[in-house]
């Protein structure tokens, strides 16, 4: 329950931020950020271009979702043998919780939404 956090900070936090890292170095020789006497416009230009550049999201809620349901079901099956386990796991989830908001905010391109045409099928029959 303790060591899942390791390798989770390191995949969700470490690397994406080595990846920007490496970006904002070569969009540092390709853009230079603008300055005070330009337009508003080219100030604009310059943050699209700055959030071109992260690298894209994936399939984060499918993911973030999956573990959450996996960590409840650790936290139902351990708390009986283990009192203190709801308590860690809600400190757990607390702390993804704001990492996977600084995830969304800062380190990767906003998702894009598409329009769906309907709910999706319904599989139950009366």
């Amino acid at each position: 329950m303790i060591f899942k956090m390791g390798p989770k900070f390191i995949s969700d936090i470490l690397i994406p931020w080595l990846k920007t890292f490496k970006n904002k170095i070569k969009r540092d020789k390709s853009l230079s950020s603008p300055s005070k006497n330009q337009t508003m416009q080219s100030t604009v230009d310059y943050y699209i271009i700055k959030e071109y550049w992260k690298p894209d999201l994936g399939d984060f809620t499918l993911e973030e979702y999956t573990e959450k349901v996996i960590q409840y079901g650790y936290q139902m099956l351990f708390s009986i043998s283990f009192p203190l386990a709801p308590l860690l796991f809600f400190l757990s989830i607390l702390f993804d919780v704001h990492v996977d908001a600084k995830r969304l905010l800062l380190m990767y391109k906003r998702p894009i939404a598409f329009m769906a045409q309907d709910i999706g099928k319904i599989f139950y029959e009366l």
